[in-house]
């Protein structure tokens, strides 16, 4: 996950002209599922058991296949950006 931020974060400041502040507030929804997704997770883990974690990485999985058109297509949106942010950090959180 680090290594996916930081190249994120190059890709935006660096190549899109974002502003620091700009490049947090596109990662901000993946946060804030994360969050979300953990809490529900924890009350899930002991009914889903591995299932819980294999869904959580296909999410992230997804997250990684819907990011990839939006970012191919130049300087992307942070509405186009917010979808495959959000279903990452579920499936982080749910992982």
């Amino acid at each position: 996950i680090g290594p996916f931020f930081l190249l994120l974060a190059f890709y935006l400041q660096l190549g899109g002209g974002r502003s620091a502040l700009e490049t947090g507030l596109v990662i901000l929804p993946y946060s804030i599922a994360s969050i979300v997704a953990s809490g529900v997770g924890v009350q899930l883990a002991a009914r889903a058991g591995r299932a819980l974690l294999v869904g959580g990485a296909v999410l992230l999985a997804a997250s990684q296949a819907l990011l990839l058109p939006v970012v191919r297509g130049g300087d992307p949106s942070w509405w186009a950006l917010a979808l495959p942010m959000v279903v990452g950090g579920l499936g982080l959180g749910l992982t």
